[in-house]
């Protein structure tokens, strides 16, 4: 079920499951499909034990009494959103990566069947992490700090490594574009589901790097196997991005549309690093 996106103080969404809240005169209800838990004790357990085996590298550090508020408010306490800003801000504070901090929250989503990020959610939480962490990332990492991706200049480090070991002939790239948003918040909302969805489809060691706020990009094998991704990454964003069936009165991604393109990668490195920007 796709969310309502509800403003709260400071433009923060609102709401929890099976919540109403006013939006300048709107009613919405926000979250009435979820998967029935015995309770917050029995979420949190199956939440951490898939979040472990999707990767989550810290296992001892888990556990923050914003996964309580999370659960709880999961299982029918009001204030989800809320709950989730305050687990990317715990997140954030604890040096945890964006990327991680939001696969995190999608071992919770899966648990609770929601096969599509709540995009709502997802940016209650992102905001979160960038209050908290933002400002103490690390300056030596090459990861985009807000999508978890890897930086134009990592790409383009490793596109010279192909070009030099001779083995760009069986490599491609695939550029996912965007078309622009007015609204900074929904340029990173769109650039931070864009960056999950190519988590969950590209797990074979791909390059997976955020070009810049509009487009995205993955360096892999050329092959029918990368072919079988684009068509999986068509299909997801293509749910993930859509607004037609959006019962939202403020669609998130509104009129937005979205362009996979695969390139071989030419002969030569300047033609590869020119594509990045055409």
């Amino acid at each position: 079920m796709t969310p309502s996106v509800l403003r709260g103080r400071g433009g923060r969404a609102t709401g929890g499951p099976g919540e109403r809240a006013e939006n300048d005169g709107v009613t919405a209800n926000v979250w009435h499909e979820r998967r029935p838990v015995a309770g917050p004790d029995d979420l949190r357990e199956r939440w951490r034990e898939r979040s472990a085996a999707g990767g989550w590298s810290l296992p001892g550090d888990w556990w923050t009494p914003a996964v309580e508020t999370v659960v709880t408010a999961a299982c029918g306490a009001p204030g989800l959103a809320e709950a989730c800003a305050r687990l990317g801000a715990a997140r954030g504070r604890a040096g945890v990566g964006l990327g991680q901090t939001l696969d995190d929250l999608g071992a919770l989503f899966a648990e609770l069947r929601w096969p599509d990020p709540p995009l709502s959610l997802v940016r209650c939480a992102a905001e979160g992490w960038a209050e908290a962490g933002l400002s103490g990332a690390p300056t030596d990492t090459c990861e985009d700090p807000l999508t978890g991706l890897l930086s134009a200049a990592y790409l383009r480090s490793r596109l010279a490594e192909v070009y030099r070991a001779g083995a760009a002939p069986g490599h491609a790239l695939v550029l996912v574009d965007l078309t622009g948003g007015p609204e900074p918040w929904r340029r990173l909302a769109r650039a931070i589901v864009v960056a999950h969805d190519l988590r969950e489809v590209f797990r074979r060691g791909e390059t997976l790097a955020m070009v810049d706020p509009a487009r995205a990009a993955v360096l892999g094998a050329a092959g029918s196997r990368l072919d079988d991704d684009v068509r999986a990454l068509r299909d997801l964003l293509g749910r993930t991005l859509a607004d037609a069936d959006d019962p939202r009165p403020e669609p998130l991604f509104e009129s937005e549309r979205f362009l996979i393109r695969v390139q071989r990668l030419p002969a030569n490195s300047t033609t590869a690093l020119a594509l990045l920007e055409s």
